[in-house]
């Protein structure tokens, strides 16, 4: 154990108890291989353990102190923990101990308490870090002052820098025009500081997919263009990729691309992907299948042609619209 001269009027015996009298013990720090400095204290006589909370934004306050001079450290009771500042530091009343100071121990592992929390729009990246400290403030990323035209505001947290307890910056990141999951394609909308680009809000007036012309949806203008299945489109704010997702192509149309001819994710939309669906010819006699579905605009087949029958099905009709249904089945005492 290393011993050095400490403060007057106080003892640190091994067992962590206080009695009269001078001596001290020290505080130990070592620095990892990412140059973080790290905290321990004396959990033994020959054993050391680091400072560390439970809590990943609390930090170790005090830990490794010990009755050391201009130094405070905690001391604790089954019932409080006081801090040595509190008490008086003079021999007449430690001999005496009128304030009870020999019954405490020294809490070498510190107390626990919150690190510093930020106002929305800011982040605390040094704590826990240091272990002594709460840490500070510092102004997190914002579009206008930090991030390239066409990138976005990424975050762990979910209420990324609005979030008071946040330890960590914004990133920026480079918007996607799209993303493909299981069912289909799909526009992403609102990303950065860019207008939207999407498929006519009055497609149904273009007779083919020739016709087809793209348009820019301008945010918060109340343009028809920022539109869609009765929703108004939003830029996504403070953070986040996007704010919806709409299919790549409009209602009765889908997606065509393939292979080598599939656009990149970062590439400006087209509508060049989007081929007009076929409804089934009622006068060559074809009907819709069971599987029949309106074309929604995200799928990457025709799910309306491919589903068109020359007759429908054993146990199956054909209804008003010209689509087979299963028949009903009835119990033996119905007809």
């Amino acid at each position: 154990m290393q011993i050095y001269k400490g403060m007057q009027g106080f003892e640190i015996e091994g067992s962590d108890h206080i009695k009269s009298g001078p001596t001290t013990e020290i505080s130990v720090s070592r620095t990892n291989s990412k140059s973080e400095s790290i905290m321990y204290y004396r959990s033994g006589y020959n054993t050391q353990d680091p400072c560390t909370c439970m809590n990943d934004r609390e930090f170790a306050h005090l830990c490794g102190h010990s009755i050391v001079m201009n130094q405070d450290a905690y001391l604790r009771t089954e019932s409080e923990h006081r801090l040595l500042s509190s008490f008086a530091h003079n021999t007449d009343t430690i001999d005496d101990d009128r304030q009870g100071v020999l019954s405490f121990k020294i809490e070498r592992r510190g107390v626990c308490m919150n690190c510093l929390k930020c106002n929305a729009g800011s982040f605390n990246p040094n704590c826990p870090t240091n272990m002594y400290q709460e840490g500070n403030c510092l102004r997190c990323k914002t579009l206008a002052l930090d991030c390239l035209p066409g990138q976005y505001l990424s975050h762990a947290h979910p209420l990324g820098c609005e979030f008071d307890s946040a330890g960590t910056d914004y990133l920026c990141r480079d918007c996607q025009t799209y993303l493909k999951n299981s069912t289909g394609y799909f526009l992403l909308v609102g990303c950065g500081a860019t207008d939207f680009v999407r498929w006519p809000h009055a497609h149904h007036l273009a007779s083919s997919a020739s016709l087809l012309v793209t348009e820019t949806c301008m945010f918060e203008t109340g343009s028809p263009v920022c539109m869609w299945g009765g929703v108004t489109l939003q830029r996504k704010t403070p953070f986040g990729s996007h704010s919806l997702e709409i299919p790549y192509c409009p209602p009765g149309y889908f997606f065509s691309c393939k292979g080598g001819d599939i656009p990149l994710k970062s590439d400006t939309y087209s509508v060049g992907c989007c081929s007009k669906c076929r409804d089934c010819d009622v006068a060559s006699g074809l009907k819709r299948g069971s599987t029949y579905r309106d074309c929604s605009g995200h799928t990457d087949t025709d799910t309306q042609y491919t589903q068109c029958q020359v007759r429908c099905e054993n146990n199956m009709y054909e209804n008003t619209e010209g689509k087979c249904v299963e028949c009903t089945t009835c119990r033996e005492d119905e007809i």
